[in-house]
C-alpha cells in the first residue's frame, strides 16, 4: 500500500491510496466469500462456495466492487496513521479513482482537519455574579399567575369586559389580502391581559355573542412574526362566547392544593423557586460572558464548513425541541417568523460559528489542564438515565450504543471544564 498527503487547505488534506494487484487478490477472495454468504448457490452452503464458482455466478466486477469495500475499510486506517499527526473530524469522504480486474486499485480521502487554537487568558477575569433574590413584585406576579390559574368560569349573558373570558374567531388581513396562517378559530381571550397584541383587547370589550367587530392594528415593529411586524393590519373578529371568570380568595386555603398549610409557606416557596430560576439564569449568563472573554483573547483558525452545517443541525434539532415541549410545531413556527427552514438555517449560521469557537476552546483547556471525567461517572450518570427510561426499550437501546456513551462522555466533560472556568475567573467576595 502506498499513501501520498496533498494539503488542499488549513483544515482539509486528501490522501491518495494505492493498494497493489497482489493485495487486491487478498481482498477479491475475502470478497467472494463474503458475496457466497448473501447468495443462494446451488451445492454449496452459504460462505462455502469457490471462488471460481462465485466468479460464474455474480461476475468480475461485482467481486471487485465488494473488493473495493473491503480494501478501503482495512486500509484507511494505516493511511490515516501513517500521514496524519493533526487532529480530524467525521468520517473520511472516499472517492475511488482506479479500480479495473488484475490492477493496483487506488483511491482518494478528503479529511477534515480541525482548525488551530491559541488560546489568550481563560483565568482571573474577576467577573461577577448577578443579584438572584426574588423580589416582593416578583412572588406577587406569580401569586397571582396561580390565582389566573385557578380561576371558575361560567358563561355570562352579557357584554365581555376586563377579567372575562372572551372566546372569538379571528381573521386577519394586510391591504385586504387574507394573512397566511393569520386565521385562528375560537381562540379564548384574557380581556385586560393584551396578550393577543397591544389594543387589541381594547376593541372587543363589550362585545356580545354574535358581535362582529372590524378594526385595524398597528404591529410592533419587534413582534415575533416577522411578516406582521411593523405593518397596519386589519381584524375581522366574531363572538362565540363570554365567560365570567371569578378569582380565587387569598387565604390559607389557597395554599392547600399545593401540598402547603398557609399562604406564607406558598409565597416562601415561589420565593425560593424565583430565586433558583435567577441563580440558574446568572450563571448561564456568567458562564457566556467568561467564554466570550476567552474567545475574544484567543486565535482561532478557519473553522470548516462542516463543523458549521453541523452545529447548525443541532441548533435547529433543539429549536424543534423545544417548540415541540410548547406544544406547538416547528413548521408553524417556521411559518410565524415568514422563513423557511433554509432560510432559518442561514441565520443561523453566526451563532453556530460562535458555538463552534466556544467547543474549539474549551477543547483547548481540556487538554491544556489535562481535565478528565473518570468511568464511574460516566457509568453512574448512564445508570440514572437507564433507570429513569426502564420502561422505554428504545430509548435503553439508544442509551447503550457506544456513539450515546461517547456523548455523555463529551457532555459531563464539558461540564467539568465550565465548573473549572467558574472556579477560576468568578470574583471572589471579600
Amino acid at each position: 500500500m502506498n499513501v501520498t498527503r496533498n494539503n488542499i487547505s488549513a483544515t482539509k488534506i486528501e490522501l491518495t491510496v494505492e493498494v497493489s494487484a497482489d493485495e487486491m487478490k487478498n481482498f477479491s477472495q475475502r470478497a467472494a466469500t463474503k458475496i457466497s454468504e448473501n447468495t443462494k448457490i446451488e451445492g454449496f452452503r452459504p460462505g462455502k462456495a469457490p471462488y471460481d464458482v462465485v466468479l460464474a455466478r455474480v461476475g468480475e466486477m461485482a467481486i471487485l466492487e465488494e473488493a473495493s469495500r473491503i480494501a478501503v475499510s482495512k486500509t484507511i486506517d494505516q493511511a490515516l496513521i501513517k500521514e496524519v499527526t493533526e487532529e480530524w473530524i467525521g468520517q473520511p469522504e472516499i472517492t475511488i479513482t482506479k479500480i479495473a480486474p488484475e490492477n493496483p486499485f487506488e483511491y482518494r480521502a478528503l479529511i477534515t482537519l480541525l482548525p488551530s487554537v491559541e488560546l489568550g487568558a481563560y483565568k482571573d477575569f474577576n467577573v461577577s455574579l448577578e443579584t438572584t433574590e426574588a423580589t416582593e413584585e416578583e412572588v406577587g406576579k406569580m401569586i397571582e399567575q396561580l390565582r389566573d390559574m385557578r380561576a371558575t368560569e361560567a358563561i355570562a349573558d352579557r357584554p365581555a369586559q376586563t377579567g372575562d373570558k372572551l372566546v372569538v374567531d379571528v381573521n386577519l388581513f394586510v391591504d385586504k389580502v387574507p394573512i397566511e396562517g393569520g386565521q385562528a378559530k375560537e381562540t379564548a381571550v384574557i380581556l385586560g391581559k393584551d396578550y393577543f397584541v397591544p389594543g387589541f383587547d381594547e376593541h372587543v370589550t363589550g362585545m356580545k355573542v354574535g358581535d362582529t367587530r372590524e378594526f385595524f392594528l398597528n404591529y410592533p415593529a419587534d413582534h415575533h412574526q416577522s411578516n406582521l411586524a411593523g405593518k397596519k393590519v386589519e381584524f375581522k373578529v366574531d363572538a362565540k362566547q363570554v365567560y365570567a371568570r371569578e378569582m380565587p380568595e387569598l387565604n390559607d386555603e389557597f395554599a392547600i392544593p399545593f401540598g402547603l398549610k398557609t399562604l406564607e409557606e406558598l409565597k416562601t416557596n415561589i420565593k425560593k423557586s424565583i430565586a433558583d430560576e435567577k441563580k440558574g439564569e446568572a450563571e448561564t449568563k456568567l458562564e457566556r460572558v467568561i467564554i466570550e472573554k476567552i474567545i475574544e483573547g484567543s486565535t482561532i483558525g478557519e473553522i470548516p464548513e462542516k463543523l458549521i452545517a453541523d452545529e447548525t443541525g443541532s441548533m435547529m434539532h433543539e429549536i424543534s425541541h423545544n417548540v415541540a415541549r410548547s406544544g406547538g410545531t416547528f413548521e408553524n413556527y417556521l411559518q410565524s417568523l415568514g422563513k423557511s427552514a433554509a432560510q432559518f438555517a442561514e441565520e443561523l449560521k453566526p451563532q453556530a460559528t460562535e458555538r463552534m469557537k466556544a467547543t474549539l476552546a474549551l477543547r483547548k483547556i481540556v487538554a491544556l489542564e489535562k481535565i478528565t471525567v473518570d468511568e464511574a461517572r460516566v457509568e453512574e450518570e448512564l445508570g440514572l438515565l437507564k433507570k429513569r427510561y426502564a420502561h422505554d426499550a428504545k430509548a435503553l437501546e439508544s442509551l447503550s450504543a457506544p456513539a450515546y456513551r461517547r456523548h455523555l462522555q463529551g457532555m459531563l466533560l464539558n461540564r467539568a471544564v465550565i465548573a473549572k472556568l467558574k472556579e477560576w475567573n468568578i470574583k471572589k467576595e471579600v
